[in-house]
């Protein structure tokens, strides 16, 4: 299996955002020259403090960071990386500190609030807040685990009929990871990624335990959020990429049952994803689903379907399992995810995540969005192709697919990974990630004329790259969720 580092999400975030603040800021802010990597890296750290756990992070993601982020360095000496991981300490000291000093207190939350500016952003001073924190009663919005353990299959793949239900089909819950060791303006995303959410489903928000669930709560209603459609499922996570790590549920046998596809999310024995791997577990005793474990690397990103046994991937999965053929992945994918037709696609050059939510997305069993790019783009040719494929390939209704094409942002700082097909499709309405780029509106439209039955809503996501609105999601059923 292929190792990655750390979490592939998060260093792409950074990256993008090195890229984009030195594209910036290179005539206001100039690098010093003659300086030691390990004070250059820390200065675009300073200049570009984008979403990332930095505390999860060990010694040898950090010398990986330092090489690829500063130019020309690529054996960096034991000493330079303890400096570094020093003053990283020092740069994020409240989320480092709350996640290795486990907050276990209203009043220690209070100071992670206070440290981390997020009072400051309530507008709250500490003896309001903490009253306010005091008077919650976490027993309202938890969500209360259905079995003490999970019935758990490493090998075996659920009961057939396995269906794997299209987006646009009835959703009744939305998982979140809530982005508890981020910086606070990572807090106001998710803040409005839930804001959009609650008027169509229930947002169930993974958190770390019942004080970080209390912080949330203030934190959305001193916003005018409502909770009444808000749970909290007491998870630890690492990082916010739940459509990565967050299971499948699909349909299972012939009695309305239900399963949980667990994807082994990245190298088990990684500190930046160890949480994240395990989340799969804990949530299967929660809702008391049955879980299968993937006997390979899927992530959720680069899985699409029309639910009616179409699935799309890139062949980035060869990638993380370079054991395989095609062969074994149609098997796979027919056996936990009920797929009857898989169709890959390569990996677009120069795009960093490898997954098909980023340039493709199904509006309905017959009908799918492919991004578009003007020709002198590097991954003009690779869309391109793929539009024609599926042009040229029948639905599961027999007419060939109907193909949308939705121009990307191009101008952003010159970064390539912004999207707008990383969108989730919400009942009645659809979110979608815009970027304060010139095509936001065009997009937007794009969407309204595609799908006019449903209400298409936006929320900015320029802080994150490499991911937005559908890679921090995760969907469940109504059929599932309406039996809590």
């Amino acid at each position: 299996m292929k190792k990655s580092k750390i979490n592939k999400k998060s260093f792409i975030a950074f990256c993008l955002g090195v890229v984009a603040v030195l594209l910036v800021t290179k005539l206001t802010t100039p690098l010093k020259n003659q300086q030691e990597p390990e004070d250059l890296f820390l200065q675009i750290v300073k200049m570009a403090p984008l979403p990332l756990p930095y505390h999860s992070l060990t010694k040898d993601d950090i010398r990986e960071l330092m090489g690829l982020v500063v130019p020309g360095v690529w054996n960096v000496s034991e000493k330079s990386v303890e400096k570094v991981q020093a003053e990283l300490q020092k740069m994020f000291a409240p989320q480092w500190q709350a996640a290795y000093k486990e907050i276990d207190s209203d009043e220690s939350m209070l100071e992670f609030m206070a440290g981390s500016g997020l009072l400051e952003a309530l507008n709250l001073d500490k003896a309001e807040a903490l009253r306010k924190l005091q008077s919650i009663n976490t027993d309202v919005h938890a969500f209360t685990p259905v079995s003490p353990s999970a019935e758990y299959y490493p090998l075996t793949p659920p009961d057939t009929p396995v269906r794997y239900p299209g987006e646009y089909e009835p959703i009744g819950a939305v998982f979140v990871s809530w982005p508890v060791y981020h910086l606070k303006d990572d807090w106001t995303v998710h803040l409005n990624l839930v804001a959009e959410i609650v008027s169509e489903a229930e947002a169930w928000i993974l958190v770390p335990n019942e004080y970080w669930q209390k912080a949330v709560e203030l934190y959305l209603a001193q916003n005018q959020i409502g909770l009444s459609n808000v749970k909290f499922f007491h998870v630890p996570t690492n990082d916010i990429w739940t459509r990565d790590f967050v299971p499948i549920t699909v349909a299972t046998g012939t009695d309305s049952g239900h399963a949980l596809i667990w994807n082994p999310y990245q190298p088990l024995g990684l500190r930046s994803v160890l949480h994240d791997a395990g989340a799969g577990a804990v949530l299967g005793a929660y809702l008391n689903v049955p879980v299968h474990r993937l006997p390979i690397v899927i992530e959720g990103g680069n899985i699409i379907t029309d639910g009616k046994g179409t699935i799309l991937m890139m062949d980035s999965v060869f990638d993380n399992n370079p054991e395989i053929n095609k062969s074994d992945l149609e098997q796979i994918a027919k056996d936990y995810l009920g797929a009857n037709r898989l169709i890959t696609f390569p990996i677009v050059p120069g795009e960093a995540c490898g997954h098909i939510d980023m340039v493709a997305k199904f509006v309905d069993a017959d009908t799918i969005m492919v991004a578009q790019v003007p020709a002198n783009h590097p991954w003009y040719k690779s869309l391109e192709n793929m539009a024609a494929t599926l042009a040229g390939t029948d639905s599961v209704n027999g007419a060939k697919y109907e193909i949308i094409r939705i121009q990307l942002p191009t101008m952003i700082h010159e970064i390539q990974e912004w999207t707008y097909l990383n969108s989730l499709t919400l009942n009645k309405k659809v979110i979608v990630p815009v970027y304060g780029a010139a095509e936001d509106e065009a997009a937007l439209q794009v969407y309204r004329e595609a799908i006019p039955s449903r209400t298409v809503v936006s929320v900015n996501e320029l802080n994150y790259g490499g991911g937005a609105v559908h890679c921090q999601t995760k969907e469940v059923p109504a059929s599932l969720s309406d039996k809590y």
